[in-house]
């Protein structure tokens, strides 16, 4: 995630101790889906000319994840997009479930 910043924002990143930001970004996004964590990236280089502070990349994170709730319940004309919607749904459900369970 934080190459993926550095080459997207080249001349703002210089990190001292690379080690103690990977691990903070770590902890703040080990229990987010990646693909949704990839959507918020791509979101914010397309907009944005600063990289984001880990706040406003799980704001865009949690925009990501009720994007795919609302396509999972209110695209109703594709029965194909209602299945698939609905299986990631129901798989980022019970992973959350399975996340709350463990901790």
């Amino acid at each position: 995630m934080l190459g993926y910043f550095k080459t997207a924002y080249k001349h703002l990143i210089n990190e001292a101790n690379p080690t103690a930001t990977i691990n903070n970004w770590y902890e703040m996004f080990c229990d987010e889906e990646l693909i949704l964590v990839e959507q918020a990236m791509k979101k914010h280089v397309q907009h944005n000319i600063y990289p984001p502070s880990i706040s406003e990349l799980l704001d865009l994170v949690e925009k990501e994840k009720w994007k795919l709730y609302s396509e999972a319940f209110y695209d109703i004309d594709d029965a194909d997009s209602i299945k698939k919607n609905t299986k990631q749904l129901s798989a980022h459900v019970q992973s959350l479930e399975l996340k709350r369970h463990l901790n």
